[in-house]
């Protein structure tokens, strides 16, 4: 996972997996915008992609609507 700055955490209740692909929401001292996007790759495991409110699958290489395209 990501390294979170001090006082941040993911709202375990956010996590949200899709076909290699998983979303989660930071909770932390101030308001945050967004969520942090991560890939599972065979052989590295969960990595961190980015960090948005709604991706273009197209972007991402995705063919088919995604939960957190827009």
């Amino acid at each position: 996972m990501s390294n979170l700055p001090k006082g941040w955490h993911y709202v375990p209740s956010s996590v949200e997996c899709w076909k290699g692909w998983a979303t989660a929401d930071p909770e932390g001292p101030t308001v945050g915008d967004g969520f942090d996007l991560f890939r599972y790759q065979a052989g590295k495991g969960w990595r961190y992609h980015s960090q948005g409110s709604g991706y273009h699958c197209k972007d991402l290489g995705i063919d088919e609507p995604a939960p957190f395209c827009s």
